[in-house]
């Protein structure tokens, strides 16, 4: 049988530390309105449907047609920020041409739409996504060729504020 000895000790307080208790914190915090929150949703929502027309009528043509699902649930992942998304199993010689720079250009084109996650998030997950055509390509590589300079590629960037689709 174990005895539990009680505590000899006496609680600290604050008045033994000759500090004064922290006050507790009564910040409301900032609510958006019902009709901001339904804006925000709706200007999302036509992001991912902007994104998925682009995947269908831009890139799909470079991948074969079964992997059309695969290539648009990509999207979703993203929109919703999920790093280690369902990756696509496809060697570089599958696409049709396409280059490892092209699949910095997607990358840049769903960044710049849909605000999911931060550049470096980004990096993470377009290698996740395609481990075969990025295996030998390391993140920092991504990052420095994630950019707005514009150059002739299979896919190009697109900038924000121009439609992905022709």
């Amino acid at each position: 049988m174990t005895r539990h000895k009680t505590s000899a000790r006496k609680p600290v307080v604050s008045e033994d530390l000759g500090k004064k208790p922290m006050p507790l914190r009564t910040e409301e915090q900032e609510v958006l309105p019902v009709q901001e929150i339904d804006a925000i949703e709706t200007n999302r929502q036509a992001a991912i449907t902007q994104c998925k027309e682009y995947i269908r009528k831009v890139v799909a043509q470079y991948f074969p047609e079964k992997l059309m699902p695969q290539l648009l649930h990509l999207v979703d992942e993203y929109a919703n920020g999920i790093i280690s998304c369902t990756p696509i199993m496809i060697a570089i010689n599958d696409t049709k041409g396409l280059r490892p720079i092209d699949f910095y250009h997607l990358i840049w084109n769903l960044w710049t739409r849909l605000n999911a996650l931060d550049r470096r998030a980004s990096c993470r997950f377009i290698k996740n996504a395609f481990p075969m055509i990025l295996e030998n390509t390391n993140e920092e590589t991504i990052y420095r060729k994630m950019n707005d300079t514009y150059v002739k590629c299979t896919i190009e960037n697109n900038p924000k504020d121009e439609p992905l689709v022709p």
